[in-house]
Order: C-alpha cells, then structure tokens, then sequence
C-alpha cells in the first residue's frame, strides 16, 4: 500500500518532529488489520516561499516503484 503525505510544513526532522505522528498512527491501524506492506513518500516544506517547488520535485523524485 502507498501512502502520501502533503505537508506545509517538514515534520519528519526539527522543532516539529514532535508532531510527526500521523505514519505512525496509519502504520499501527492498517498493521492491526494485516496491512504491514507499506510504503510512505513525503513531500514537506510546501508553505515556505522560493522552496515549494523544490520540496514537491524531493517527494516526487522518492516515489521508487
């Protein structure tokens, strides 16, 4: 199963990490009814002006099929 995740902010390292719950979450969830084959693509840092190009362009590029 893929999942995304659209952040406006970067939650997965920072002041912000702290935050960074909801794969963790999905992962117990969907493990708990027998989907353990996972596989979460980022793409973070969205709000921030001048880098959401570039930030979209890092989630895109770690879509590995």
């Amino acid at each position: 199963m893929l999942i995304r995740f659209l952040n406006f902010a970067v939650y997965s390292s920072g002041p912000y990490q702290v935050y960074d719950f909801v794969p963790t979450y999905l992962k117990g969830v969907l493990g708990f009814m027998g989907m353990t084959d996972l596989k979460i693509f980022r793409a973070e840092g969205l709000a921030y002006p001048g880098q959401a190009e570039a930030a979209l362009q890092r989630g895109i590029s770690s879509i590995a099929l």
